[in-house]
């Protein structure tokens, strides 16, 4: 409105427009506000889907290093298995080297041993007269 309009308004009529933009201020005010809180949430919201997604990545993470962890506890008991498996075919193969030694070994000895270890009789079984 133009300075001359509201110069010919009278009293009323001015209280009525000051009470009209008191009103519409009042309004503006509101909204504005709620804008505000508006935003304020949403600011809220990134920044929680922010820590969402940073937690997530760590999660990530935590996982990736216990299933390296498993992984590498897997294969260090893969090779102790490996290794205990190994010792026990050398020491099947070793028992078996022994009995095969222990067969072979009556069966080597030569004559003269054999009468080394023969029992010897004696004198009442018939090898020498007793004098009565």
């Amino acid at each position: 409105m133009a300075d001359k309009e509201l110069r010919k308004m009278n009293r009323t009529e001015l209280i009525e427009i000051i009470y009209a933009l008191q009103q519409n201020e009042r309004t503006l005010r509101e909204e504005n506000e709620r804008l505000q809180a508006q935003l304020a949430e949403k600011v809220l919201r990134i920044e929680k889907s922010g820590s969402i997604a940073e937690a997530a990545l760590s999660l990530n993470r935590i996982f990736e290093d216990a299933e390296q962890a498993a992984q590498q506890y897997l294969t260090s008991i893969r090779e102790a298995n490996g290794s205990a498996e190994q010792i026990l075919e050398d020491a099947r193969r070793e028992a078996d080297a022994i009995l095969a030694q222990a067969k072979a070994k009556p069966q080597e000895e030569s004559p003269a041993q054999r009468s080394e270890t023969a029992p010897v009789p004696l004198p009442s079984e018939g090898g020498a007269q007793s004098v009565s």
